[in-house]
């Protein structure tokens, strides 16, 4: 078992973003721009750009996100490493911004958990 496996067993959550993107990409005719703040592994963002999604993983990690890139479809997928405040996109330019699993859990400071949310 890989590493990225392993860490991604007994994930429930992917389907709810999966079709929380399809239903916000009806009516659409370009693809929906993605946001995927704490994206560990890359599984929620290389399945929403498989789904024809253009997304960007953000990861402060750099263990993690080596594993993303390495995952099947990850080229598919824009790789920062960084946290929220790495961003720099303008207003009105990302569709979804989605943040999974724990990642609130490991932003223990509140004046880094408004940047988060602020970015």
């Amino acid at each position: 078992m890989t590493l990225s496996l392993t860490l991604d067993e007994g994930r429930d959550d992917l389907g709810f973003y999966l079709d929380l993107a399809r239903r916000l990409q009806v009516g659409v005719e370009r693809p929906l721009v993605v946001v995927d703040i704490g994206c560990g592994t890359g599984e929620l963002a290389v399945a929403l750009a498989a789904r024809g999604c253009a997304v960007t993983g953000v990861e402060p990690s750099p263990a993690m996100l080596a594993a993303a890139r390495v995952r099947p479809g990850a080229d598919r997928v824009r790789w920062i490493e960084g946290d929220a405040s790495a961003l720099e996109v303008s207003d009105a330019s990302v569709d979804l911004v989605v943040m999974t699993g724990h990642v609130a859990q490991v932003i223990s400071d509140e004046d880094a958990w408004r940047s988060t949310l602020e970015s």
